[in-house]
């Protein structure tokens, strides 16, 4: 991949450093079974895109902390050195949005999803073999995820509770699988999202992911601990922490008892007042 590029006008850029980020992570990712299930038998007729540069964008959009498909597009368009390391050689060769749309569909469905999960687990056993104290001290918690839906359609927003990120739009499509999340925020004024929950578990000396969990969003905290427990067992079957840290959102006498007798770990928890 070149590391610079000349523009129209004779300008000559550098890559920026996330493009090297980029291609580590896509090295770094054992992703080889799934892009084997994603392009099938050979067939005859157009090829289309490659898969694998539409998984590579997918994967740059996670990183690159992207809140759309038209913003990853747009910074396709925006950053030639991003969609190269991608796998699309010029502004002409990027995918359109529908494209992007269906490749993720396909993604979401349940045997890819599976195999989704895999190059995450593998991940986190590699990080177990070379990180040394991996995984001993471990802390959870969730944060929202807004839905690009209309949520009027799903009844009325909480009342004098302020709303984060939404904007109204006509002829938006309500999204029947997200649910209204009521969170303080910074300011510590109660906020409600419409969306969904990601309860993630993290390794504290490292502060890399070990297990992730997608909920609705009117879902308490608590009630989706023991999903993020047993994906990471399931990652790696010699997962036990020797502590586990969590605020009030997870104070719970049922949590603290599994997390000691099923994953022997001290339960760090922040005590609910109420």
């Amino acid at each position: 991949m070149a590391s610079t590029y000349d523009t129209r006008l004779g300008a000559t850029i550098q890559a920026p450093p996330v493009v090297a980020e980029l291609q580590s992570v896509f090295a770094n990712l054992d992703d080889a079974p799934l892009l084997a299930a994603l392009i099938g038998p050979t067939r005859r007729g157009p090829k289309g895109h490659p898969v694998k540069a539409l998984w590579c964008c997918f994967v740059a959009k996670s990183v690159l902390g992207l809140p759309s498909t038209v913003s990853m597009i747009r910074t396709l368009h925006n950053n030639p050195f991003i969609a190269e390391a991608c796998g699309i050689p010029s502004p002409d060769a990027i995918p359109h949005e529908a494209t992007f749309s269906r490749f993720f569909a396909r993604l979401s469905t349940y045997n890819m999803a599976a195999k989704v999960k895999d190059v995450s687990r593998s991940l986190v056993r590699r990080h177990y073999a070379s990180l040394p104290g991996f995984g001993e001290r471990v802390a959870f918690d969730s944060t929202t995820l807004q839905a690009w839906s209309n949520p009027s359609k799903k009844g009325k927003k909480p009342k004098k509770i302020a709303t984060r990120g939404y904007k109204a739009r006509v002829g938006m499509v309500s999204d029947s699988d997200a649910g209204w999340s009521v969170k303080k925020g910074t300011k510590g004024v109660k906020e409600a999202t419409f969306g969904y929950k990601m309860h993630l578990l993290i390794d504290c000396e490292y502060e890399l992911p070990i297990a992730a969990h997608v909920s609705v969003g009117n879902v308490h905290d608590v009630t989706r601990a023991s999903n993020l427990f047993r994906e990471a067992r399931t990652a790696n079957d010699l997962f036990r922490p020797n502590y586990a840290m969590g605020d009030a959102g997870y104070s719970s006498q049922e949590l603290a008892r599994l997390l000691r007798l099923q994953y022997g770990a001290t339960p760090i928890i922040d005590p609910n007042p109420k």
